[in-house]
């Protein structure tokens, strides 16, 4: 799994959204449909990842290519579906339910190329009580270097703060613009993924 999953949003009443990304047309490979890649996390636990085609479009970033990623978890067989937008401006943005820290639907921009601050605010519903939620994702600069497949990659990092309720929760992604692909993910409490080999299929 990318992320633990935080308690669920009930209704999205409304969102907005503001970035400081400035617009280009930088390209990313995106992963091909029919690729896979295997991961572990830190307690050994291995997944087994196969990019999917899906129909679910991007109805926030105009040009977004969305494509699904389907997690296997090799102790149980359970499955977890994460949603990833290629963006136009070559960042990568997340959906909601898949990251754990955004509404259905919505997909939050990662500023892996333009290096700048996204901020997207929500109005939500818990039990009849309305709060504002915000998400801020911001870059950290470059990555550590990545190991695959007998490669070293060199891989960008953000950080999302996700804060409900008046409570806030960081989660730390790093990617490999190269591939197209998330090398690592992590949480606060010290969850992470690491990817040990990627198929490319054509």
């Amino acid at each position: 799994m990318l992320v633990p999953a935080i308690a669920g949003f009930i209704s999205l009443a409304s969102c907005s959204s503001s970035s400081t990304s400035p617009s280009n047309t930088n390209t990313v490979p995106m992963p091909t449909i029919g690729s896979s890649y295997i991961k572990v996390d830190n307690s050994s636990i291995t997944t087994f990842d196969t990019v999917k085609a899906t129909t679910k479009l991007d109805s926030i970033h105009v040009g977004g290519t969305v494509r699904m990623v389907v997690e296997t978890d090799a102790a149980n067989g359970g499955k977890d579906t994460i949603l990833e937008s290629f963006l136009t401006n070559a960042d990568l943005a997340l959906e909601g339910a898949s990251s754990g820290w955004g509404p259905v639907g919505k997909y939050v921009e990662l500023p892996f190329v333009s290096h700048t601050m996204v901020t997207d605010t929500f109005s939500n519903e818990y039990g009849g009580v309305f709060s504002h939620d915000s998400v801020v994702a911001i870059y950290n600069g470059a990555g550590k270097p990545f190991h695959l497949n007998g490669q070293t990659y060199p891989t960008d990092s953000v950080t999302v703060a996700s804060f409900s309720q008046g409570t806030e929760i960081d989660y730390y992604y790093t990617f490999i613009p190269t591939l197209g692909i998330m090398a690592s993910t992590g949480n606060s409490g010290g969850y992470s993924d690491w990817v040990t080999s990627y198929s490319i299929i054509p």
